[in-house]
C-alpha cells in the first residue's frame, strides 16, 4: 500500500525539482488490481503536446507511489533518460493493458490499444504490484495539468 496520511490521503507530490505539492493539485486515483485488492497513486497529468514529449525527461523522478500520466499516448520514449523508468499503458477505459518495469533509457515502447501512458519511478510496478488487468478510478478530482 501507499504511504498516507491520518484520514487516508495520500501524502505530498514533488515533480521537476519543485517543493511538495499537495496531491489535491494532481490527481488521486486508486488502483484496483484483478485480485480486488487497490493502492493509490498520485498522478500529475501531461495533455500538452510539449509536456508529452518530455515526459520525466530532466526531472527530478516522481515519489513512490506518484507518477506523470501521459495523455493521449500510445509510444513512449526513453531517449535522454539516465536511468530507468517504470511504464504503464492504459486504455479508454483506464484499464492496465501492459505494465513494463524497469524501462530503460535509449528505448521507445509502444502500445496500439492504448490511450495513455504512465511514467512511474522504476521498480513502482513490482512495490506495488501493478499488473495487466488493473484498473484506475478516481479518488480526488484532478486540477492543473503539467505545464509544456
Amino acid at each position: 500500500m501507499n504511504e498516507a496520511d491520518a484520514n487516508g490521503r495520500p501524502g505530498a507530490c514533488t515533480m521537476d525539482g519543485e517543493a511538495p505539492v499537495d496531491a489535491a493539485h494532481h490527481g488521486s486515483w486508486r488502483l484496483v488490481r484483478p485480485d480486488g485488492s487497490y493502492c493509490v497513486l498520485v498522478l500529475q497529468r501531461a495533455t500538452r503536446f510539449g509536456a508529452r514529449l518530455r515526459g520525466l525527461l530532466g526531472r527530478a523522478l516522481p515519489a513512490p507511489g506518484h507518477g506523470l500520466w501521459l495523455e493521449p499516448c500510445r509510444s513512449v520514449h526513453s531517449f535522454g533518460m539516465h536511468g530507468r523508468i517504470d511504464l504503464l499503458f492504459v486504455d479508454d477505459r483506464s484499464q492496465v493493458l501492459e505494465a513494463h518495469s524497469g524501462f530503460a533509457p535509449w528505448r521507445i515502447a509502444s502500445c496500439r490499444r492504448a490511450r495513455s501512458a504512465i511514467e512511474l519511478r522504476a521498480g513502482e510496478v513490482l512495490r506495488l504490484c501493478i499488473t495487466t488487468g488493473s484498473r484506475l478510478e478516481p479518488h480526488a478530482i484532478f486540477f492543473p495539468s503539467a505545464k509544456d
